[in-house]
């Protein structure tokens, strides 16, 4: 089974913004008259429209080949991360095509198939305090919370910090970590 597919899309605008969500899903975006397009092709297989070529997400060399991937590991690999996909926009009560965060603070299990932790708690309630401040990585978005933090809750303001922010490069949530300006404030781990 091939590590990446080629994606070709027909009349794709100048100035479209295309991402690699991970090494399956690419999201391109462009505007169009008075509305944003999104479309979002998450599959390791299948046939897809000829015209512009799109290649294998960055750091992943096409040729390559080995037959390292099992094919019943990448479909439980891709079934277990779209479930935690769905889970996160269900919540935001949003599509899951319209779900920019990429959640990989998992554990995995021995065939690296993510394994759900949303309704694990990422924050614990510092004593003292009582109040925790989620802060977005880059930016100025906030969140407040009067109770532990799930990992749900994590992606959920990480959803919400991209869409303030505006940055559509760092989308992969990797975790959260003390953001140096006191106890009880944190920040979100964002990767590219």
């Amino acid at each position: 089974m091939p590590k990446y597919m080629q994606i070709e899309l027909p009349d794709t605008p100048d100035g479209a913004e295309i991402a690699w969500l991970d090494s399956f899903t690419l999201k391109l975006r462009y505007f169009a008259e008075d509305r944003t397009v999104d479309v979002t092709v998450s599959d390791l297989e299948g046939t897809h429209l000829l015209s512009e070529s799109f290649t294998a997400p960055p750091n992943v060399d096409p040729e390559a080949d080995d037959g390292s991937i099992d094919p019943d590991d990448a479909d439980a690999y891709c079934a277990a991360r779209d479930a935690i996909a769905k889970r996160i926009a269900d919540a935001l009560f949003i599509l899951p095509e319209d779900l920019y965060v990429v959640y990989s603070a998992y554990q995995a299990d021995e065939n690296d198939v993510p394994i759900d932790n949303l309704d694990d708690i990422a924050i614990p309630m510092p004593p003292d305090f009582d109040t925790i401040m989620l802060c977005a990585e880059y930016g100025e978005a906030r969140k407040t919370y009067r109770e532990p933090v799930t990992w749900l809750q994590v992606a959920m303001a990480a959803q919400e910090f991209i869409v303030a922010t505006g940055d559509l490069h760092h989308v992969f949530l990797e975790g959260v970590r003390t953001s140096g300006d006191g106890e009880g404030v944190w920040c979100v781990s964002m990767g590219s």
